[in-house]
């Protein structure tokens, strides 16, 4: 450690390194739109549209910048996803009951 006559505080000889986000904790990850769209496999306007014009994409604003925390990508999926008659008939049989729907006249 290196201490400037001025400054009390001690400098590292090491340079100052962003983490590696892979090594990062998931609930610590925070992704830009076109990261969370390559991330989902889908366009930049359509992150946007879940973000602005849908609103049910939580998002955070850092600066000037959208960022989108990893748990809300997750929890956005899951209010999305939707399960098949196909999967219905894979799940044990207290699960299997359909839900009924009201009939419409």
């Amino acid at each position: 450690m290196k201490h400037h006559k001025d400054n009390p505080f001690p400098l590292s000889d090491q340079p100052f390194r962003v983490p590696d986000e892979t090594k990062m904790p998931p609930d610590l990850r925070l992704y830009s739109i076109p990261a969370a769209a390559q991330a989902l496999g889908v366009k930049e306007r359509t992150i946007k549209h879940h973000l602005y014009e849908a609103s049910d994409l939580k998002y955070l604003i850092l600066g000037r910048e959208v960022r989108i925390r990893y748990q809300d990508l997750v929890d956005f999926l899951a209010q999305r996803t939707r399960v098949t008659i196909h999967e219905q008939n894979l799940l044990p049989p207290s699960s299997k009951r359909i839900p009924n729907v009201p009939k419409t006249r």
